[in-house]
């Protein structure tokens, strides 16, 4: 068991019988949480963001990224995965419904967005997610101007996870204005795409999660 106020570096496995240790064994995910807990106390820094947590961005958040927040959300769901799951929008208004047609086409497919509320992307929203996946190229760009140090956690959701030649599309097409077509068009590309994305960062979720960082 963890005790919450020590990091889990100081436990000491049970003795035997025989007066010996047991052999010690790694501390649990909720013992490495504490221990992050602990040192942001000491440094006086917000403690990390869970490995498992993902904020979707786009411009308004009525379109693109609620429909890529609800697909990721089935995909783990699926997995039997525990993750934040959460979107925003880079020029936001708060309180705006989802786009109707894209509602429409969601409902149709048994995601409904019916409780939806767009709302910017804040520097608390930035703390508390790990990943940052934009719709556009120009999100990260405007994303990485004020929060530099985040490189690494900013990325397209065409772009990440594939070498720079493999990139066909760099941003996800946005059909708010267009054609019923053209919702059904963005609907399909991430349908494909969550899927993938999913794939990519369960593979950088395991090679980060013994990071000392």
């Amino acid at each position: 068991m963890c005790n919450p106020m020590l990091p889990p570096l100081l436990f000491l496995p049970p003795r035997e019988a025989g007066g010996r240790r047991q052999e010690l064994t790694a501390p649990s995910s909720n013992c490495k949480f504490m221990f992050k807990r602990l040192r942001g106390l000491l440094t006086g820094r917000p403690p990390s963001p869970s490995l498992r947590s993902v904020l979707f961005v786009c411009t308004a958040n009525v379109t693109r990224s609620p429909v890529a927040e609800a697909m990721f959300r089935r995909a783990v769901e699926s997995s039997g995965e525990e993750w934040q799951i959460a979107s925003a929008g880079v020029r936001a208004i708060p309180g705006v419904p989802v786009n109707p047609v894209i509602g429409f086409i969601m409902f149709q497919r048994q995601m409904p967005l019916t409780n939806h509320k767009s709302r910017p992307v804040t520097t608390s929203l930035m703390e508390r997610y790990y990943w940052i996946i934009t719709a556009e190229q120009a999100h990260r760009d405007a994303l990485l101007k004020m929060y530099p140090d985040l490189k690494d956690r900013v990325q397209t959701l065409l772009g990440f996870g594939r070498k720079p030649d493999e990139i066909e599309q760099h941003d996800l097409p946005d059909p708010t204005g267009k054609e019923p077509n053209d919702y059904r068009e963005l609907m399909d590309l991430l349908e494909t795409e969550i899927p993938r994305l999913h794939r990519v960062l369960q593979v950088r979720v395991a090679d980060l999660d013994w990071s000392p960082e």
